[in-house]
């Protein structure tokens, strides 16, 4: 089944609830990281599940689409992001921030150049899923 245009899929919902997971996991760590640590860690951890979930049913039932090969990395950039921004009020260093946003900029720059050029979406590669992990799990 060729669903490449199909933007009605499982994976795509999932990528599509992480990003709306993004706005209560700020708020929380807004109102207090100690105080709302569990509720925190329940978002990330359903923010994680969600994550492979997305891959593995894109991937095992064959519903990649060119929305979802957009829709999952930005949903990891933003999470990544925010969370990033958020505990800035926290003491987080504020040049880890700025080099990660500058990171992710480019990346942003450099993949609306080579999908515009090749007219093609990449697939996420093994590179960017390690260091996806690499950066989200110190």
């Amino acid at each position: 089944m060729n669903i490449k245009n199909n933007i009605f899929t499982i994976p795509n919902f999932l990528s599509s609830i992480r990003i709306i997971l993004i706005a209560p996991i700020v708020y929380y760590i807004d109102k207090g990281l100690n105080k709302y640590l569990y509720t925190i860690l329940l978002l990330l951890f359903i923010q994680s599940v969600s994550d492979f979930l997305d891959g593995f049913i894109a991937r095992r039932f064959g519903q990649i689409s060119d929305l979802g090969k957009i829709l999952d990395p930005i949903a990891d950039k933003l999470t990544f992001d925010a969370i990033m921004i958020s505990l800035l009020k926290y003491g987080f260093p504020l040049i880890f921030v700025i080099i990660f946003l500058f990171r992710d900029i480019v990346i942003l720059f450099l993949g609306y150049k080579l999908i515009r050029n090749t007219n093609n979406i990449p697939v996420s590669n093994i590179f960017g899923k390690f260091t996806t992990f690499f950066t989200s799990s110190w």
